[in-house]
């Protein structure tokens, strides 16, 4: 019998496990691992080696799905593990979607593609993708080979620079723990009627003067207002950090925070914190209103939170923003936020039992998107607008709970740290001038039955805040800290750490301390009534 010339494929026998020609598959675990590692690298010390590890099994786990998935398609490991990995890169780089519409809008292309829209075009592209694979070839070893020693270099890229965090400081790898000045001892004693306590905190709301001097903005009309509710309001309150999670450390803990590397997380002070500790020891119910900022997304320790998120925390959300279960998430804007937790404080206050909610606001920080703004509104016309909003919010909030509540309930209202930088009449201050404003903030204080004055608060700082509510309320007999302000030795235009190796928090108290005009005396060009 005469043999054909036509030259067969020979095909591949199938192999039961991961290797071919003893040759271990291991891009698409090293790709899939990558993202995570990378995210971990940046700042390693806002992150916990639990969070990351299970991260890296979540990713690992999907490739090995993938891998199983793709060998059931395809003919041999090689071209079933290519093909995962493609799958995987796919998965991770869906953030890209975020560009389409920007693109459209460069263009002047009058489209906008929704999110289901932007999904269907990311799974056209990821499988169509597929169809390469499905071609008949030859270099499957090569392509394997170097899909292996390329996932393998970028993943040495995150772990070399875990490396060298680690060299530089070692402290940045581990969280930060609790100040030791949180283990003060002291009894608290109830009053036979426990009021509810409010703590309310915005970001980056000015103090007065900053808004009356740099801002040319009459806020008296809204701390008039307050001040008809029962308030207090304290005079040149300055923050102790110019950070919220530092802030909100320093504050729920009752005490400063000691040697802060910028690169290190607050972590544990916030959840593990002095003052939800002592309340609910004395039967509070502890409702905790996060923000989407490390350490206060959600609280351990709290009865109740507020949920915005698919996760709690800020690593695993900014790996699912890479990834189409972005899709899945509330998508809810922060201004859509602090308008629904505004609206659930009523609520609250409708429960039974005394209460301790810690309610946290983005806002009136300086908005991330400034497309809807009106024609010719710059920055820190948007920021003005922004504070004269949360002022109606504030003022028909505390109305509310007023109503809902059954006896006068205490009400801390307080910014976490002054305004943004780069906001126009601060950017072009001396940096002097830029720390007193972002360091200078609201303080007012409304104590039901109690008797506080605005020279016994003048000057206080949130450390104070709580020391003052004990001694009045829960005859604590708390001495009250120096008021201390801190700041970074290098910070950046908006008045974020640099992320230089020099950059530390110093104190900045004295030189705040020394006399500076207010021109008050300048004409107000809006109103926060």
């Amino acid at each position: 019998m005469q043999q054909s010339n036509v030259l067969v494929r020979k095909e591949e026998p199938r192999s039961s496990a991961p290797f071919e020609g003893g040759r271990f598959l291991a891009h698409p675990m090293l790709a899939a691992i990558f993202p995570p590692l990378l995210l971990y690298a940046q700042s390693p010390g806002k992150t916990s080696w639990q969070e990351l590890a299970l991260a890296l099994a979540a990713s690992a786990a999907m490739a090995g799905l993938l891998l199983l998935l793709m060998r059931y398609f395809f003919v041999g490991w090689r071209r079933a593990a290519l093909a995962a990995t493609w799958l995987v890169c796919a998965i991770y780089a869906f953030w890209l979607s975020d560009h389409v519409n920007g693109t459209l809008a460069f263009f002047d292309l009058p489209y906008y593609c929704s999110r289901p829209i932007l999904l269907a075009l990311w799974a056209v592209l990821a499988l169509g993708g597929l169809t390469w694979f499905f071609h008949d070839r030859e270099d499957d070893r090569e392509f394997t080979h170097f899909a292996n020693i390329f996932a393998l270099a970028i993943v040495l890229g995150p772990l070399g620079l875990l490396g060298w965090h680690a060299w530089r400081n070692p402290q940045i790898v581990g969280e930060w723990q609790t100040p030791a000045a949180n283990t003060e001892t002291f009894a608290l004693h109830s009053p036979e009627q426990q009021p509810d306590i409010y703590y309310l905190v915005l970001n980056a709301y000015a103090g007065d003067h900053v808004l009356r001097r740099d801002f040319q903005f009459d806020n008296r009309v809204f701390l008039a207002e307050l001040a008809r509710r029962g308030f207090v309001v304290a005079e040149s309150s300055r923050a102790n950090y110019p950070q919220p999670e530092l802030s909100l450390a320093s504050t729920l803990n009752m005490a400063y925070l000691g040697d802060v590397d910028p690169g290190v997380s607050c972590r544990n002070a916030l959840q593990d914190h002095r003052v939800g500790e002592l309340l609910k020891e004395q039967g509070y119910l502890y409702f905790h209103l996060g923000i989407p900022v490390d350490g206060l997304w959600a609280n351990r320790h709290a009865d109740y939170n507020y949920r915005f998120s698919l996760t709690d925390n800020a690593f695993t959300e900014r790996l699912i923003e890479l990834t189409p279960l972005r899709m899945m998430s509330p998508n809810m804007s922060p201004k859509r936020q602090t308008a629904q937790k505004f609206e659930m404080l009523p609520e609250i206050a409708k429960q039974a039992g005394p209460k301790f909610v810690v309610a946290c606001f983005d806002s009136p920080g300086l908005p991330q998107e400034l497309a809807d703004a009106p024609a010719g509104l710059n920055e820190d016309g948007l920021y003005l607008r922004e504070v004269a909003a949360v002022n109606q919010q504030v003022l028909a909030t505390i109305d509310a709970l007023t109503a809902a509540s059954d006896r006068p309930p205490v009400i801390l209202l307080q910014s976490a740290q002054g305004p943004d930088l780069s906001v126009a009449p601060l950017s072009r201050m001396s940096e002097l001038e830029q720390v007193r404003a972002r360091c200078s903030i609201l303080s007012a204080f409304r104590l039901p039955g109690r008797r506080l004055s605005a020279k016994a608060i003048q000057g206080i700082t949130p450390v104070n805040t709580f020391r003052m509510l004990f001694d009045v309320y829960f005859d604590a007999k708390l001495p009250m800290l120096a008021n201390r302000t801190f700041y970074w030795s290098e910070a950046d235009s908006r008045g974020a750490p640099s992320g230089g190796p020099a950059c530390r928090m110093v104190e900045v108290t004295q030189q705040l301390a020394e006399p500076a005009a207010l021109a008050s005396d300048q004409p107000a060009r809006g109103s926060g009534g």
